[in-house]
């Protein structure tokens, strides 16, 4: 089931994306790509805890406190502007961040799940590998909700 979910909201997002990339996204879009996250994470009655959206060069940090009695799903989109984006999930261990979780397909849509060994603050880093040609900086937007 999940991995239908993980498929479907690809392939929503993706053909999203196409349909932007025709009428060069901007701010608005992202926007728009958010929404249908988190509509789609409504729809399966999931709770969304955390929604952001802002210009990428390189990377973005967000700290959030993930508690061992929930699964997490996080997703990150770019626009038209990027082509590839990450997500990396650090949990904070013996005085250094230590990655547990990433996705490092190509796309521009990120989906990581995961559930936390214990409650703690964890670090999730927003990367972007690849801009489309001409391009340095996007838009992104990040959206993480639990069952």
């Amino acid at each position: 089931m999940k991995s239908l979910f993980f498929i479907s909201m690809a392939l929503l997002i993706s053909s999203d994306y196409t349909f932007a990339q025709s009428r060069g996204m901007g701010s608005g879009r992202i926007l728009d790509r958010i929404q249908t996250i988190v509509s789609k994470a409504e729809e399966m009655d999931r709770e969304v805890v955390r929604v952001e959206a802002d210009l990428i060069r390189g990377e973005q940090v967000s700290f959030r406190e993930l508690q061992s009695s929930w699964t997490y799903t996080i997703v990150a989109v770019g626009s038209s502007k990027i082509e590839d984006i990450d997500v990396e999930v650090y949990k904070y261990v013996d005085d250094k961040w230590v990655l547990i979780k990433k996705d490092a397909d190509t796309e521009n849509i990120a989906v990581v799940q995961i559930i936390p060994g214990s409650s703690a603050l964890y670090k999730i880093v927003t990367k972007v590998y690849r801009y489309s040609p001409g391009q340095t900086v996007g838009h992104y937007g990040l959206v993480i909700y639990h069952n």
